[in-house]
């Protein structure tokens, strides 16, 4: 279970490129069906050659189920913990590919409960996590968890880029969109106690 844990963790940093920042470092889902080597690594490709923003919004969560970052039933036998970033292209691809599958196949019929954990590839997925975080702490983190993949899905189609998109103002005006109580959010987005939770 350990070498597993520690294969998934540096597939994860090869995959969503470790600790870059940049916008430009990282490729877009374009269509296709496999992904294509470049020079400079590899380009991402759209699996099933449709826009994650319209799978994102498709994407349905029974507020039933969630508690927190858990998903599903506690009693469920099999815990499935799915550790993310934001702003990592395969994490956006796992979720607009596989998350509705997998809640409407195991987690809507108690077999599986999800449990998401925070998995920052680098200082500047901090903040958004934060404020998922904050989300969860008003027991919308799924939906605010969406949005955030959304809004990355949007930054590849026109939208903002990522910096714009994830800074404090629009976290902060995400969460408002939710009908999350803007002055608790604001307090917890400025509690050290919330970053030491991530």
């Amino acid at each position: 279970a350990v070498i597993m844990t520690c294969l998934l963790a540096v597939f994860g940093l090869v995959s969503c490129g470790g600790d870059d920042d940049s916008d430009a470092a990282r490729t877009a889902p374009t269509g296709g069906t496999t992904p294509a080597a470049t020079a400079k690594g590899t380009a991402i490709k759209d699996p099933a050659e449709g826009g994650y923003v319209a799978k994102m919004k498709a994407l349905s969560v029974p507020a039933e189920l969630a508690k927190g970052r858990a998903l599903g039933d506690d009693a469920a036998k099999v815990k499935l913990e799915i550790f993310e970033d934001f702003r990592c292209i395969h994490c956006l691809e796992f979720t607009g590919d596989f998350e509705q599958f997998i809640v409407d196949s195991y987690v809507k019929t108690g077999k599986v409960q999800i449990q998401f954990r925070y998995f920052p590839l680098s200082q500047s997925s901090l903040p958004m996590m934060v404020a998922a975080e904050c989300g969860a702490q008003q027991e919308q983190f799924w939906p605010y968890a969406k949005k955030l993949f959304t809004v990355q899905a949007e930054s590849y189609e026109g939208g903002l880029s990522l910096a714009e998109a994830f800074s404090e103002a629009k976290l902060k005006e995400y969460a408002a969109g939710l009908g999350l109580d803007a002055a608790k959010f604001a307090s917890c987005y400025a509690n050290d106690a919330t970053l030491e939770a991530v």
